[in-house]
């Protein structure tokens, strides 16, 4: 299999170690994990040992091969804001039958809409989770993770941190 791949507007080959990702441990996850997000699918070159590759829903449409290729790491990222549900529903279902397992929300209803459909969804730093409440009820309405926001109030000490770190082992 050989992937081509734009760079500065030049077209270039993927070279042959960054065709084979490495098979990490893809089950529960204990520790801090590296998430890659790009703005556009030539940039992920390199990226094979990421736990998750984070692209824009329409990147991961126009290069629907490289689902396949990047097997357990791909995670869409839904828009912010959805005028059309019906449209963004259709989107996820085609792209679901590709391979697309796993979102990344930065709102309430792209959660509930997500979840509907049988994908896995994590939440963005969007969702403005401040504190372990909020982490909490996000839980219950079905996301697996999240990105937390540290704008809230309190100390950030390595003992918050580590505790911190340690209630999101637990969820």
């Amino acid at each position: 299999m050989v992937l081509n791949m734009y760079c500065h507007g030049r077209r270039r080959m993927l070279p042959e170690r960054h065709l084979h990702p490495p098979n990490l441990n893809r089950s529960r996850i204990l520790y801090p994990q590296l998430r890659l997000r790009f703005e556009r699918a030539e940039q992920i070159a390199g990226s094979e040992y990421a736990e998750k590759i984070i692209l824009p829903l329409g990147e991961w449409e126009n290069n629907v091969e490289l689902i396949g290729f990047f097997e357990g790491q791909v995670v869409a990222e839904l828009p912010t804001l959805c005028y059309d549900e019906d449209r963004l529903k259709e989107r996820l279902l085609t792209l679901r039958e590709k391979g697309l397992n796993e979102v990344q929300v930065d709102n309430i209803g792209a959660l509930v809409l997500a979840k509907s459909l049988g994908l896995t969804v994590h939440g963005g730093a969007g969702l403005n989770i401040l504190n372990t409440a909020a982490l909490d009820e996000y839980q219950k309405m079905g996301l697996c993770d999240a990105t937390v926001s540290f704008e809230g109030g309190g100390e950030k000490t390595p003992e918050s941190l580590k505790s911190f770190c340690d209630f999101m082992r637990s969820i």
